[in-house]
């Protein structure tokens, strides 16, 4: 049988037309011929019988989806003497049945069957495509039958390779198939990775679409039969459709998503959305569907899908979305390749060469593209998401400035209303109080019980309101504590008194348990009275009969404060809600219990703030245990007595008589700047009655005319909200003049925020008063400011005494040494005179006289006028100075004379200059001149205090036509070393006090300080004697000596600030001498 097909082979073409491979590669075309075989019935004997083989086109037969039989030819020749290996492709791996036969010249005939209804590894050769080893023998001639059958579409591009060159082809193949699938997972997983931060949804439906692509490649190009399901006809035939649908579905919801078709084309959008549904649901039921079928169904519906998605492009690129350009060209690409296949597939277009790798360039095209649309769309989405985000922001934080706003300004309506509530209240509380005080006035049992049940209501609705002021506060974070330590059983005490009114006709006992010996806790005094106060009204409100307990226990360093009442007790539902804001138990609000539910949750706050712990225990019809836990206070702050709020008692105090102090202040001045009559009109009792003078005015600019006329005020007294000038600015003006040593400034306000409190601080205010104003309170505070004042004061007049006394004992000791320089000049002078005081007495003999009258110092002690002058008598003399006297001279020679008279500090005395007859009327003008130097200078040696200082040191320069060398000083050089004693003296002031220029003005009391409109404080007329340009025309050089003087006292005499001073100050001294 074997000889009879070859010899039925060799019927056909000659063997003149057999194909010999003269190169490593050729491509079989023309040298081919084909079979049809409809029925697929035909043997390999009868077809080697058959003459009606046509020949292949030009790049191989594409017969589309033909289900007949193929059979191929063509003779092969191996004209070499060596056998010869060569490998048949056929480059087409979607062929389901390849049988290849080659008959051998001696009519042997073998056989191998491939395809991808074969497994794959039973293939000859582990390649993607059937490829087929034909060994040829030497100088042999040989023919080669291929059968092909598939469901799919039929291509025969046949390929014949060397051996080297099949291995280098398939080399090449892996290589360029490996980079092209590993591209499609490398931006898989880069997609994916930007899809889990942002959450874009494009991205994973990009991620699903390049899914199938590469489902689609694997199986088309035969990469997945080859190492994935190599054994599985299942996959096969149906991992190219799958793949394809899976493209589809992804496409299209990337498609929705990626261009948002929702917003600008809402039909489109659910066009899409139902194809990507049809897509999802076919990708399912293809797993079970015919493969055929499918095949064909996914190939004719990719067009129109692609002209779909395409579509949408259009639409995206037409509403101005930038990166819609990347998805319009990238599916131009690959849907440009996809269609290129699907039409050489169903033969509308022939095989060209143009068209091979079409498809894998588009899907990388397409995939490359959609990925830089992405980050594209991604990139314009973060813009607008931090447009959006910055709007977010921007709207937010405009919203925050309106709820900040709406909160100031509710705060600031509730401390306003608050004040308004406060001021009946504090007229009432503080009327009452003097009232109850006032023993002077008889009053009935009834009266003072009326008048303690109005004090005591007016209290618990002051309470009641602070306590909505303070829950703001805490609110806020705005309350602070003044911690110190507070005896609980005297507080206790105090807030039972507040609440025994409220006892009155009602079986209800207080009773405080808390031991006096219970070492006090830490707190703030005015707080821990507030939340007592809570808690007590609390049990008491709810307590009709019985009693309520407060105890205390200790606790190593915490103090435990329980109230317990014998009320009807609470539910653990109401204890869950007890503590929040506005909560009141179900038996108050049936019952119609005052309050407005702050008080525990205050109490909690306030107790956290004092670093304690609040709790309630109790159980239905078995009574409340409120308890407290605050720190003990250190054993070294322990106070004599507690610290309770003054509260009115006829019992505790004392009438207060006009002029007197109950405190013991010394009288003092005070400005009251109050507009509300009723509260003027109590302050102004309250401070009369302690012996202060009071000037009460109602408007800001009043005071500041008050102060100008009434220079000895102690004090201000201000109200904080005034007509027109309010309270801070009207500090604020004060301050300008007026330190806060030298003048205190005290507000007087209902108004209790911090902001309040800062800014009243930092424009100069000593201290707060809170309205109601209680009047131990009230006087207590004034006390401490007036004093503080006074001994400030004090403290400065003892400095400027001081500085005196030792100004006084170097001006003293300056004199001396003027008067020994003057004398020095006086003996100089060519004019022999004596000096005699009232008495006659000679005080002062200059060397000319001495010489001339045989007298000296010295012999002057017992010397009067009688002794020296012979023609008239001291009492003479002394009425009529002028007239010629006769004097004795030492060759007892009688000279003339005359005297003049000059008036000394204390008493009269005489100064007689001895002149010699017959000079010339030159000699008589010098004459003249000398009795004008003489007299001023003996004037200035006769006196006794320092009151004439400035005339010795203007007298050099009446001296200077009579004393050479002397000359006035430069005044550069004055100003220079004047500006260099102020800097020394700041800069030593700095060193030895730590303190700056501002604080050597104001303790000094030298120099000027003033408060800018800003709150900072400057020395103006400090700040000009610190440069020499800056010099005022007439500088004041006591000043600058004064300020010397002031620094020096605080240095070491052996320091070197302190030997530099001194030394500048001396020469100061010395120029000034001579200015």
């Amino acid at each position: 049988m074997g000889f009879g097909l070859w010899l039925g082979a060799f019927v056909g073409p000659s063997l003149t037309q057999a194909i010999e491979l003269k190169t490593d590669f050729k491509t079989l075309q023309e040298e081919v011929s084909y079979l049809r075989d409809p029925s697929g019935l035909l043997t390999l004997s009868e077809v080697t019988q058959r003459t009606d083989f046509r020949p292949l086109e030009s790049g191989g037969q594409d017969f589309g989806f033909d289900l007949a039989t193929f059979w191929v030819r063509f003779p092969l020749a191996n004209l070499e003497t060596n056998p010869r290996m060569l490998y048949l492709g056929l480059n087409h791996p979607s062929l389901d049945f390849v049988d290849l036969y080659l008959l051998g010249p001696a009519g042997e005939i073998s056989h191998f069957a491939q395809g991808d209804h074969v497994a794959h590894r039973l293939w000859s050769t582990s390649a993607r495509v059937p490829t087929f080893t034909l060994d040829l023998p030497g100088a042999s001639q040989n023919w080669v039958y291929l059968k092909v059958a598939s469901q799919a579409a039929v291509q025969l591009p046949l390929t014949l390779r060397t051996a080297p060159n099949f291995t280098q082809a398939v080399q090449t193949q892996t290589l360029w198939y490996g980079l092209f699938f590993g591209v499609l997972v490398v931006m898989g997983l880069f997609n994916l990775a930007l899809w889990l931060p942002i959450r874009e949804k494009a991205y994973p439906y990009y991620v699903v679409t390049l899914s199938g692509f590469a489902l689609a490649t694997l199986s088309y190009s035969g990469v997945g039969y080859q190492y994935l399901w190599g054994d599985s006809v299942y996959w096969a035939d149906r991992a190219t459709p799958l793949g394809i649908l899976l493209a589809h579905c992804g496409g299209f919801l990337f498609a929705h998503e990626f261009m948002g078709l929702s917003r600008i084309a809402p039909r489109t959008a659910k066009l899409v959305l139902s194809l990507s549904g049809v897509a999802g649901l076919l990708v399912v039921l293809g797993l079970f569907a015919p493969a055929r079928p499918l095949l064909l169904g996914v190939l004719v519906a990719t067009v129109p899908a692609v002209g779909v998605i395409f579509w949408t492009g259009v639409l995206a690129c037409r509403s101005g979305l930038r990166s819609a350009w990347f998805y319009m060209a990238s599916w131009a690409l690959a849907g440009g390749g996809v269609v290129v296949l699907i039409l050489k597939t169903f033969l509308v277009i022939p095989e060209h060469p143009l068209f091979q790798g079409s498809l894998y360039s588009g899907i990388l095209a397409n995939l490359f593209l959609l990925s830089l649309g992405l980050l594209d769309r991604v990139r314009q989405l973060r813009t607008e998401k931090n447009q959006a985000q910055k709007e977010v922001w921007e709207a937010e934080a405009l919203a925050l400035e309106h709820l900040k706003a709406s909160d100031q300004l509710k705060t600031e309506f509730l401390a306003n209303t608050s004040e308004e509530l406060l001021h009946p209240l504090d007229l009432i509380i503080s009327h009452c109080e003097l009232l109850l005080q006032d023993e002077q006035e008889p009053k009935s049992a009834q009266l003072n019980q009326g008048l303690s049940l109005v004090y005591t209501q007016a209290n618990r609705l002051f309470h009641l309101v602070a306590n909505i002021l303070d829950f703001v506060q805490l609110k806020q974070h705005h309350l602070k504590l003044n911690l110190q330590p507070v005896y609980l059983h005297k507080a206790v005490d105090f807030v039972f008194l507040l609440h025994k009114p409220l006892l009155l006709n009602r079986e209800l006992r207080l009773v405080n348990q808390v031991s006096p010996e219970l070492r006090p806790v830490l707190a703030d005094a005015q707080r821990l009275h507030q939340m007592l106060f809570n808690l007590i009204e609390n049990a008491v409100s709810y307590t009709q009969k019985g009693s309520v307990t407060v105890k205390g226990t200790e606790s190593g360093t915490r103090i435990r404060i329980e109230v317990q009442d014998t009320g009807p007790g609470m539910t653990l539902e109401e204890l869950a809600r007890l503590k929040e804001p506005l909560e009141r138990g179900q038996t108050g609000q049936k019952s119609g219990k005052p309050g407005v539910g702050l008080g525990l949750a205050l109490v909690e706050r306030l107790a956290a703030l004092h670093e304690g712990s609040f709790g309630v225990t109790s159980s239905r019809g078995e009574g409340t245990c409120a308890y407290l836990e605050l720190p003990v206070a250190p054993p070294g702050q322990w106070p004599l007595e507690a610290a309770v709020p003054a509260f009115p008692q006829t019992a505790l105090g004392h009438p207060v008589q006009p002029g007197e102090s109950e405190l013991g202040l010394e009288v003092g001045t005070v400005l009251l700047v109050e507009d509300e009559p009723l509260v003027g009109e109590l302050l102004v009792r309250i401070l009369k009655g302690n012996g202060y003078l009071v000037h009460w005015v109602t408007r800001g600019q009043e005071a500041l005319e008050r102060l100008k006329e009434e220079p000895g005020i102690d004090l201000v007294l201000l109200d904080v909200m005034l007509p027109g000038l309010d309270g801070f600015e009207l500090c604020r003006l004060i301050r300008k003049e007026k330190s806060a040593l030298s003048l205190p400034v005290l507000f007087l306000t209902a108004r209790v925020q911090s902001e309040d409190l800062v800014q009243g601080f930092n424009i100069g205010a000593n201290d707060y008063i809170y309205k109601p104003v209680r009047k131990a309170e009230l006087l207590a505070r004034v006390e401490s400011q007036v004093q503080a004042k006074r001994a400030v004061e004090a403290l400065r007049q003892n400095r400027l005494l001081q500085r005196e006394i030792e100004r006084r004992i170097r001006m003293e000791d300056l004199l001396r040494s003027l008067r020994t320089r003057l004398v020095r000049i006086l003996d100089g002078l060519p004019l022999p005179f004596l000096v005699f005081n009232a008495q006659g007495q000679v005080t002062f003999v200059n060397k000319q006289a001495e010489s001339v009258c045989s007298v000296s110092l010295e012999t002057t002690k017992d010397l009067r006028f009688e002794d020296l002058v012979v023609s008239v008598g001291w009492a003479e003399f002394s009425q009529d100075p002028g007239r010629t006297l006769w004097v004795h001279t030492r060759t007892e020679e009688a000279i003339s004379g005359h005297g003049v008279k000059i008036p000394a500090a204390d008493e009269s005395e005489v100064l007689l200059i001895l002149m010699l007859q017959g000079q010339d009327l030159e000699f008589g003008l010098r004459q003249k001149t000398l009795e004008a130097t003489i007299r001023n200078t003996t004037q200035l040696l006769s006196a006794e205090d320092l009151v004439r200082v400035n005339e010795t040191r203007i007298l050099p320069e009446r001296l200077d036509h009579l004393q050479d060398g002397v000359n006035p000083p430069d005044r550069g050089d004055l100003n220079q070393l004047a500006a260099e004693v102020m800097n020394l003296c700041i800069g030593a002031w700095a060193g030895a006090t730590g303190k700056d220029k501002l604080a050597l003005a104001e303790e000094s009391g030298i120099w000027t300080v003033t408060a800018e409109t800003t709150g900072t404080y400057r020395t103006r007329t400090l700040d000009r004697y610190l440069k020499v340009n800056s010099l005022p025309k007439n500088p004041r050089w006591r000043n600058v000596l004064q300020t010397g003087y002031f620094v020096r006292q605080f240095l070491a005499p052996d320091s070197p600030h302190g030997q530099q001073l001194e030394g500048l100050l001396v020469r100061l001294e010395g120029l000034l001498i001579h200015l």
